[in-house]
């Protein structure tokens, strides 16, 4: 499977770089993971870095602006073309939005996989039911015409689908549909229903966890509005901080399965690198309870280990750890120097 996020834009490509490394932790060698951008956009430098630390990469598509409004509908569904025209075959594309994360590796059932292949496209209910109830909107769609209303933020695909897709980019080039409210959510509701009856397939909703808060079955975290034009409310700062968890923990989790597949063999464990490193007062002291003998003979002399209680000092707040105020074991050589975390 190859899951694209499409980006244009500092506020997008930002966006779109936190949600692509949950992605990619996520999906592990399994699944590629690609970000999507316009071919005459230059490359935000956050991008490029997570594409390097987190491995996934970033591909770009020829765009071609139609109008100056709905901009981000032009550009979604010109994408969708162009990357299921890329696709090899008996490969399956997922589209996820840039303001997503994914929570927990990714699996489809297989009668949802087999529907994509044959031609159908996957798509979570949203949250409310959407459709435009007045006869004058170009997208109205009479209530025999109405599907489920479905949240575009999430889309399962396949070549098979692609002659579907072109017809949601011509849709999107058209006068009637560069105004009014939504983007590519709007056609792809009102085309499903008026061409492509039988053609979607309902994915459930912890695909496309629309939050916060989230299900606590979420697969894919949609955090709508946190990307583009309303990065600027909080919103923003709430995806980027859950992705950045995600990170962590997925790290952590990393980090405790080198240590146990070490202590299965003879080979002693790799040095982890703490996020935030911490100096133990406790565990120097007992560290130093050994290797009394090393100390200096100025400490021998004049200073004393308080048996006080146990203190955390973060490494920020102490800049000048040669100073003998702060680090009087400066010259200490310890004997484990693999040794990093204190409980």
């Amino acid at each position: 499977m190859r899951i694209i996020i499409t980006a244009s834009g500092p506020a997008y490509q930002e966006a779109a770089a936190w949600a692509a490394a949950t992605f990619a932790l996520q999906a592990g060698t399994e699944h590629n993971v690609l970000v999507l951008i316009p071919s005459s956009e230059p490359v935000r430098r956050i991008l490029n870095a997570h594409a390097r630390k987190f491995g996934f990469s970033i591909g770009r598509f020829p765009f071609r602006q139609i109008s100056e409004s709905k901009y981000t509908s032009q550009l979604k569904c010109q994408a969708y073309a162009a990357a299921l025209s890329e696709l090899k075959r008996g490969e399956i594309a997922l589209f996820a939005d840039a303001d997503t994360c994914c929570v927990r590796p990714l699996s489809f059932p297989v009668a949802v996989v087999s529907s994509v292949h044959t031609g159908g496209i996957g798509l979570a209910p949203d949250i409310a039911d959407r459709h435009f109830i007045s006869r004058s909107d170009p997208w109205y769609l009479a209530p025999e015409e109405r599907l489920p209303y479905v949240n575009s933020g999430v889309i399962l695909a396949s070549t098979k689908s692609i002659e579907r897709f072109r017809r949601f980019r011509a849709l999107s080039e058209q006068p009637k549909f560069l105004c009014g409210p939504f983007n590519d959510q709007k056609i792809i509701n009102y085309a499903m229903g008026k061409y492509f009856r039988d053609g979607l397939v309902q994915l459930d909703q912890k695909y496309n966890s629309i939050g916060p808060p989230f299900a606590a079955s979420a697969v894919i975290a949609h955090h709508a509005g946190g990307a583009g034009w309303l990065a600027q409310q909080r919103r923003k700062a709430i995806h980027q901080a859950h992705c950045a968890e995600i990170l962590e923990k997925k790290g952590a989790a990393a980090r405790l399965l080198n240590l146990r597949a070490a202590a299965r063999s003879s080979q002693p464990p790799r040095p982890l690198q703490a996020k935030f490193p911490t100096v133990c007062a406790k565990h120097t002291r007992e560290r130093l309870s050994l290797h009394t003998d090393e100390l200096p003979k100025s400490f021998k002399k004049n200073e004393k280990l308080s048996p006080g209680p146990v203190k955390t000092m973060q490494i920020a707040e102490a800049k000048d750890l040669t100073s003998p105020r702060i680090n009087p074991f400066r010259n200490v050589k310890l004997k484990n120097p693999t040794a990093e975390a204190c409980s």
